[in-house]
């Protein structure tokens, strides 16, 4: 039985029973960019070499088009490779985007000139407010992974380690300069174990009695209640510390409040901050 004869450019297969596998379906794909782009079959087959039986051949997919054809059918009819190949688009234009695009194509190069124009300015603004925006709502402190010791703590043979933590506006943020996490329980219920407090930096004559003072003590930091005595803790179950000058007592800065970990930026916002006061970090 004599072959028939196939055209150039064209894959020709015969029916099968369905094998279980999907199969994409490229006939209604093209059929639909070809009439978005006003072109008939004949023009299409003449753009991809094939006669225009062929591209009605594609669109019924009674036959498919060669994979080296696939390229010109996407530029020709403007068809994006995740329609062509029925895949999901990540990054899918909206219908008000497509609308624009389409716009922008048909603009001459002077208008798409003050097009660039005015869109940067748009662009610019609305960065400067967004920049503004966390200002307003962001604090700057520094953090530190070295907790306060309520209760005995462990020593602290240098500096803790400090890094730029960004928390949300409010009376204490604004006074405060660190953030200290707390370990222990002897200041609980106040400052419970886990937590973290605002700590302002001060001098020492400024402190009174009754302040929560961050302090290192023979080279440990607590979180403690400054008194004449010594220092003391919430919890009853904890002794008084006494300080003396043996003891090379080092303040650290008043405790001014709780953090609230809601008021603690993302880590999506932190690095967005970061490029905000890139500045003042530096």
């Amino acid at each position: 039985m004599a072959n028939k004869r196939k055209e150039s450019g064209v894959v020709a297969f015969p029916v099968q029973k369905a094998s279980g596998k999907p199969r994409i379906r490229f006939g209604s794909i093209l059929r639909e960019y070809r009439l978005k782009a006003h072109l008939d079959q004949e023009q299409v087959g003449k753009a991809c070499g094939v006669t225009g039986n062929a591209i009605s051949n594609w669109e019924r997919d009674v036959a498919r088009p060669d994979v080296s054809l696939v390229p010109t059918l996407c530029n020709l009819l403007n068809i994006p490779l995740y329609d062509f190949f029925g895949m999901t688009n990540p990054n899918p234009y909206s219908e008000d985007e497509k609308g624009l695009i389409a716009d922008y194509r048909c603009m001459t190069n002077p208008n798409k000139r003050q097009l660039h124009s005015i869109v940067r300015a748009i662009v610019d603004s609305q960065e400067e407010t967004r920049r503004e925006n966390y200002r307003k709502n962001y604090c700057h402190l520094v953090g530190h992974d070295a907790g306060l010791a309520a209760g005995f703590g462990s020593p602290l043979d240098d500096e803790p380690d400090a890094y730029p933590v960004f928390v949300r506006v409010s009376r204490d943020a604004r006074r405060a300069d660190d953030v200290f996490p707390v370990n222990g329980q002897s200041m609980e219920p106040d400052y419970p174990d886990g937590s973290m407090v605002f700590v302002e930096r001060v001098d020492a004559s400024e402190l009174a009695y009754g302040d929560v003072l961050a302090c290192i003590v023979a080279g440990t930091p607590y979180v403690k209640i400054y008194e004449r005595d010594g220092l003391h803790s919430i919890n009853p179950d904890y002794s008084v510390i006494p300080v003396t000058d043996d003891d090379n007592m080092r303040l650290i800065g008043r405790v001014v409040g709780l953090v609230d970990p809601e008021d603690i930026a993302s880590d999506a916002e932190a690095q967005e901050l970061m490029e905000v006061f890139a500045d003042e970090l530096n």
